[in-house]
């Protein structure tokens, strides 16, 4: 096409100029097709020379995403905002909007934790009050093989809390069984003394009350994982917290900035809310309302939550027990969402975080003094699923501390089974009670012994099941 221009040039007659104009129109065209293949000025990064050098960059960048960046409050609990808007109320001069706001956030923290703690009082009044006068004994491992009993009537857990072997038509929920059982020892006690009735009633094979045990052993461990789960995520909340609260400035900074270009007819919208110092008697007195209340909550939550799934027989019961349960840490949201202004609602949400560290160019330096040692355990601690590891470090060590408490080892099965369980000595669970997690049990005025709700049966070995003169007889059946 130059050429051809030149020529055409050369010549300087008027029909040249035709061509020359639709070489020209030639030109434009292609070099339209050639933006059009652009894709938004990127190119193909196979091709840049410095593709190493970027790569080794974009993977510290890539890691730093991990282990840098913003350090947020809950933005969407109540929490966050009894944290931050005495802050921003204190950098806009505590007017009587802010003061009004600060109030609300208080108040519904305060309403927050009487929910919350009274939720644990009700679930602890059922699983260590209501349950034991109802003479339910732990879980344990009852059932938990329950097909290999069909060959080993002694096998490990193949024995239930009624002293007799497990048979997968015998099993039955608690309370079932336990109105079952009641039946069968009422009808003992009403024919005392006709020795052959009797007897047939105490004859399994035709009164059967069966036997009180788990329905699916995997299935327990499961709900206990999800729940663990869902602990464990708040507890890394909560460590975030405290984090920020150390991390941020002991000072009195300001968390609020105004747009140089900003519109006086809109304030609102020409400020920007940014986490930033907080003097040490805000930093003290958050660590008290907030932090300590948060961890108590958690701890007895979990246990409460984890006792309550590791009691549980059903299979239903067990997947809607592991959501309910959590439900009790997800209040402070609730109450945000239902009960806040929209005033706090729009700041929580417009919020920054603070800046812990960021990527510069000292970290690409760092990693190229160290030979790219930085970027080599960057990965091997990013290939690592940290959380994981902590939640099934945290279950193991549970299910461990459940069958320390509640369980011991039956010499003549040789497996876990429930220990004996006292009678409280009220029906009502306090806070009192909460806070030490004990119930006091009840005292017999003649021997002054503890009156048990429940005991282990022996074992039996025949087709006949305990009579009510054996040990284990429930306070029920009388």
């Amino acid at each position: 096409q130059l050429v051809a221009m030149r020529e055409m040039i050369r010549e300087g007659s008027n029909e040249s100029r035709e061509p020359t104009d639709s070489l020209l129109e030639t030109r434009e065209l292609t070099m339209d097709s050639l933006l059009d293949k652009k894709d938004d000025d990127y190119c193909d990064f196979n091709k840049l020379r410095e593709k190493a050098e970027i790569s080794r960059r974009m993977e510290i960048q890539l890691q730093d995403m991990e282990f840098k960046g913003d350090l947020t409050f809950e933005t969407d609990s109540v929490y966050g905002a009894v944290i931050a808007m005495p802050q921003i109320a204190r950098c806009m001069g505590w007017n009587q909007t802010f003061l009004a706001l600060c109030f609300r956030s208080f108040l519904l923290l305060g309403l927050n934790y009487v929910f919350q703690v009274s939720a644990l009082i009700f679930i602890s009044e059922e699983s260590q009050v209501m349950d034991v006068l109802g003479g339910k004994m732990h879980l344990c491992d009852y059932g938990k093989r329950l097909d290999e009993c069909k060959n080993f009537a002694k096998h490990p857990g193949c024995v239930g809390p009624g002293g007799t072997a497990f048979k997968p038509p015998r099993l039955y929920g608690f309370d079932a069984w336990n109105v079952r059982k009641w039946a069968r020892d009422n009808l003992v006690a009403l024919f005392e003394g006709d020795e052959e009735v009797i007897a047939n009633l105490n004859d399994i094979e035709k009164v059967d009350p069966g036997e009180y045990g788990i329905e699916n052993s995997n299935c327990r461990l499961f709900a206990c994982f999800l729940f663990t789960l869902a602990e464990v995520q708040a507890a890394l909340k909560i460590l975030e917290l405290i984090w920020i609260l150390w991390s941020i400035p002991t000072m009195a900074d300001s968390w609020v900035f105004w747009r140089e270009d900003g519109d006086d007819l809109d304030p609102l919208g020409s400020l920007k809310f940014r986490t930033a110092g907080m003097p040490l008697g805000w930093k003290m007195l958050n660590f008290v309302i907030v932090v300590l209340p948060k961890i108590f909550l958690l701890c007895e939550v979990y246990w409460m939550g984890f006792r309550f799934l590791m009691d549980t027989a059903g299979i239903i019961d067990l997947v809607l027990g592991a959501m309910a349960m959590d439900f009790i840490l997800t209040f402070d949201e609730l109450i945000l969402e239902s009960f806040d202004s929209e005033c706090t609602k729009t700041i929580m949400e417009r919020i920054e975080g603070f800046v812990v560290d960021q990527t510069d160019e000292e970290d690409f330096l760092e990693d190229a003094q160290s030979g790219g040692r930085k970027v080599f355990w960057g990965s091997i601690f990013l290939a690592t699923p940290r959380r994981l590891i902590i939640v099934i470090t945290v279950l193991i060590t549970f299910v461990q501390l459940y069958y320390m408490v509640h369980c011991q080892v039956d010499p003549e099965t040789n497996s876990w089974a429930s220990k004996p369980t006292m009678l409280p000595n009220t029906t009502q669970y306090s806070l009192r009670n909460l806070l030490y997690n004990y119930v006091p049990p009840q005292i017999d005025e003649e021997t002054g012994e503890p009156v048990w709700a429940w005991q282990p049966v022996a074992v039996t070995t025949t087709s006949t099941t305990p009579s009510n003169t054996s040990a284990g007889s429930n306070t029920s059946d009388g």
